[in-house]
């Protein structure tokens, strides 16, 4: 069953929303990593539900929102709750960043923010050549973004583009699934 209540609100992190006074070192919301949570799409207009999951930036840096794709931790129990750094291989296991947050907004190290699991989102194309097609499934590139071309055997999907396309740089609306995705067969 999924909680309803968000721990802090979309589009800020539990230091600068649900943590007010609080400092990040606090794992006071440690118990509640992983954790999907389901919302109404008010970002797209679709009005369908997005289900989250609060995820821990661990990469020993901050993370500046970009709609990119976050690789997991492969850590002992970090693996679907805590991410490091952006993804570096294409076709590996990611969740991209909530796309709620502002553009270059800033996720501090060890602070605690949402993914998206199953819904609407934007995330940005890789800055190489893009032949989407229409619901095309798509996956990770090695720099953090979509991969310009259709996912293969053995790549790890996110979900499928709202609408085909060839430009680079530039977020397009996924319709993420990560429970109907997963690794794609041969």
């Amino acid at each position: 069953m999924y909680q309803r209540e968000l721990p802090f609100p979309r589009g800020t992190t539990w230091s600068d929303g649900g943590g007010t006074g609080m400092t990040i070192a606090n794992v006071e919301i440690e118990h509640l990593l992983g954790t999907e949570y389901t919302v109404k799409d008010t970002e797209h207009g679709t009005g369908v539900d997005i289900v989250l999951r609060l995820l821990k930036n661990d990469g020993d840096a901050d993370i500046t929102f970009d709609n990119q794709l976050l690789q997991f931790d492969t850590g002992s129990k970090d693996y679907g709750r805590v991410c490091t750094v952006v993804t570096d291989t294409a076709g590996q296991p990611c969740i991209p960043i909530d796309d709620f947050y502002a553009d270059s907004f800033v996720i501090p190290d060890n602070d605690y923010f949402y993914g998206v699991v199953r819904g609407p989102c934007n995330i940005k194309t890789e800055a190489g050549a893009i032949t989407h097609a229409v619901v095309q499934e798509v996956i990770c590139d090695d720099s953090g973004y979509l991969y310009g071309a259709a996912a293969s055997a053995g790549q790890f999907l996110i979900g499928t583009v709202d609408r085909g396309g060839s430009t680079s740089s530039t977020a397009v609306l996924v319709w993420v699934d990560l429970w109907m995705g997963g690794w794609r067969g041969s």
